[in-house]
């Protein structure tokens, strides 16, 4: 209670993008509290916490902080979308990692934009899996997220990834197959 007290009350001499990160670092730590514990309650409290950490600086501020709240607050969301079946935290989940994408540098943190790129595909897919009528649209935007993410998980640098964002680009491009073979 003591650190989370500190992390939302910092010293008033702190810098914004300074108040910003312990804020991250509080979510974060609740984030692997509420993960080990199961205690999933808690990851609306770390997502509250991540969107603070975002309204105290801004993208110029800080790119690379800002990026990388929105993927962690993008993750956060998939998180309760599962663990606690709020469907519309995928919204958000979208929201916040499609900032990420578009925010973190590319050439700087290639593994973490790839990842945030393939996490975007996946949720992307997922709100269309959950849709009853199916988005040619939407899936081709989950495709593209996936095949950014291929550019970054090469096969040769980093086979495990590279397999998972694969076997998630297959069931995207699937589900479009199907459609067009469908009568």
């Amino acid at each position: 209670e003591l650190g989370a007290t500190a992390a939302q009350q910092p010293p008033r001499e702190f810098h914004a993008v300074e108040r910003a990160c312990l804020q991250i670092c509080l979510a974060h730590s609740v984030s692997v509290v509420a993960r080990r514990l199961e205690e999933y309650d808690l990851l609306g409290f770390a997502a509250e916490t991540y969107g603070r950490a975002i309204e105290l600086i801004t993208a110029e501020d800080s790119p690379i902080i800002w990026g990388m709240a929105h993927k962690h607050l993008g993750n956060i969301h998939v998180l309760i979308a599962e663990r606690m079946g709020d469907p519309s935290a995928l919204n958000d989940a979208q929201s916040a990692l499609q900032i990420a994408v578009d925010t973190l540098p590319r050439r700087r943190l290639p593994r973490e934009w790839a990842a945030a790129q393939n996490k975007l595909g996946q949720v992307i897919y997922k709100l269309d899996y959950a849709d009853p009528s199916l988005d040619i649209a939407r899936l081709s935007k989950a495709i593209e997220a996936f095949q950014s993410a291929i550019q970054v998980y090469t096969r040769v640098d980093a086979p495990e990834r590279w397999a998972e964002v694969m076997n998630n680009y297959a069931q995207a491009a699937q589900v479009i197959g199907q459609q067009f073979h469908e009568p």
